[in-house]
């Protein structure tokens, strides 16, 4: 993002506090948000109204627990893929509840993927895919996402 000048970036701190009605997607449902969750050039009014939208949407739709049935389950694992491999690398904590929660999976399958990620956590983007495919087969056979009672 450019440097903004000091005088946008004392307003941008003002709307930061404030609470927003925004419409989500083509709905025409209004959720209230809250100014840090938006983005700066958002609060600002220097987007158009249908990339504001879009925002939103996207900002609703990284929340949602994913099935693995569902045809993104896959670009999902990967995201959280990348973050456990970059935990991994940088010896930081990951928070397998959010994993487990996003992927509706009962138990996050540590021991399966640290037996796929080589000791230096170089993993190529194509290695990344088969990854996340052989994960989501193994979910499947070894029953290890919620049932639809206590996924949604």
């Amino acid at each position: 993002m450019k440097e903004l000048s000091p005088e946008k970036k004392l307003r941008l701190e003002k709307l930061e506090l404030l609470t927003y009605d925004v419409e989500v997607g083509n709905t025409h449902i209004v959720r209230k948000v809250k100014g840090t969750k938006l983005n700066a050039a958002f609060l600002l009014g220097e987007l158009s109204d249908n990339r504001r939208t879009m925002i939103v949407r996207q900002v609703e739709n990284d929340r949602r627990p994913v099935r693995v049935e569902n045809k993104n389950y896959e670009d999902v694992l990967r995201n959280i893929l990348i973050g456990y491999i970059q935990s991994k690398r940088c010896k930081l904590p990951f928070n397998e509840d959010f994993a487990c929660e996003r992927l509706s999976l009962k138990s996050w399958p540590k021991d399966y993927i640290d037996g796929f990620i080589p000791n230096d956590f170089r993993v190529q983007p194509t290695f990344l895919d088969e990854l996340a495919r052989m994960i989501s087969i193994h979910v499947t056979a070894n029953f290890l996402s919620k049932p639809h009672k206590e996924a949604a």
